[in-house]
């Protein structure tokens, strides 16, 4: 959730872009946790629990290998100042 609310400041990035990185690892925890009671009643659904958890994992790690990238790579490249 923390991931979220720092990725929503991001500049550079379209809105579009934000919207739906932010919205996905929601609607996978909402999945994951629908899956849990579903897997109470039959086994056969552990599966979408399993893959919810991968996604809702996958998508923080976009997020934040986005966020890194852009503040300790992209950034620092462009704001050097030559000591001449």
């Amino acid at each position: 959730m923390l991931m979220g609310a720092i990725f929503v400041f991001a500049v550079e990035i379209p809105e579009w872009i934000k919207a739906t990185l932010v919205m996905i690892p929601f609607a996978f925890l909402i999945i994951d946790v629908i899956s849990w009671w579903l897997t109470k009643l039959n086994t056969e659904f552990a599966w979408i629990t399993i893959i919810s958890g991968y996604g809702c994992s996958s998508a923080n790690i976009i997020q934040a290998l986005n966020l890194v990238m852009r503040n300790h790579v992209i950034y620092p490249m462009f704001s050097r100042v030559d000591s001449d």
